[in-house]
């Protein structure tokens, strides 16, 4: 993934590159990186644990926002609860990473599309449905006029990779999403419903993020 933002800056002399991880566990090589770099906003969503969730010692909590000119740049969305499912993953879109995404305005997106998270994974130990993978693509499609790459990373239950690859895919090709891929409401689930530690860590990213990013002051 870091070559391909890099290539992309320097072949093409793009200035706004965004790499959204999904891959359960935190992408400390991408985000170091790009730690000191404006031209590329690394996002990513990921078990932390209060930092016990592999790769330990790294900087991938929410107060982790970069140095220097790639201050604001590394927006870490770290979850403290086992059990996360498709309302936290949407949450976070829906609250954090869409507004940010279109307030940074990428040329293009690159996706880290790892499915350790997905549904039956037994290391991720989540429950994100292929729903909402799907869900997920078809919101960052609408970025950079539709220039979107997705990596296969990470994952270790073969059927879920499956499942899950293949709703990420067909919403790309297709460039709309299939019907059965709209359970639920796509807006943002409610707070109810929600973990509190959930709410927790999209709380203390915003705050992280308020003075370099205008979408999230007065986040609620």
């Amino acid at each position: 993934m870091v070559t391909k933002g890099h290539y992309a800056i320097d072949k093409y002399g793009l200035h706004r590159v965004l790499i959204l991880d999904w891959d359960v566990h935190h992408g400390n090589g991408t985000q170091e990186i790009f730690w000191e770099d404006n031209r590329v906003l690394y996002m990513s969503i990921h078990r932390h644990d209060d930092g016990m969730f592999y790769p330990m010692g790294e900087p991938k909590d929410y107060v982790d926002v970069g140095e220097g000119k790639g201050r604001g740049y590394s927006v870490n969305i770290p979850w403290n609860a086992t059990k996360i499912g498709d309302d936290a993953y949407r949450a976070a879109f829906a609250k954090i990473v869409m507004p940010i995404a279109y307030e940074f305005a990428p040329e293009l997106v690159l996706i880290s599309s790892g499915f350790d998270a997905a549904a039956g994974d037994p290391l991720g130990e989540c429950f994100v449905t292929a729903d909402t993978y799907a869900l997920m693509t078809y919101h960052l499609m609408s970025l950079a006029g539709g220039r979107l790459i997705t990596v296969l990373e990470g994952g270790y239950n073969l059927d879920s990779i499956a499942e899950c690859a293949s709703a990420v895919c067909e919403t790309m090709v297709a460039g709309s999403l299939r019907k059965s891929y709209k359970s639920e409401s796509e807006g943002t689930p409610h707070k109810k419903r929600l973990q509190s530690k959930v709410w927790d860590s999209l709380r203390g990213t915003a705050a992280a993020h308020e003075p370099h990013w205008r979408c999230l002051q007065g986040f609620q």
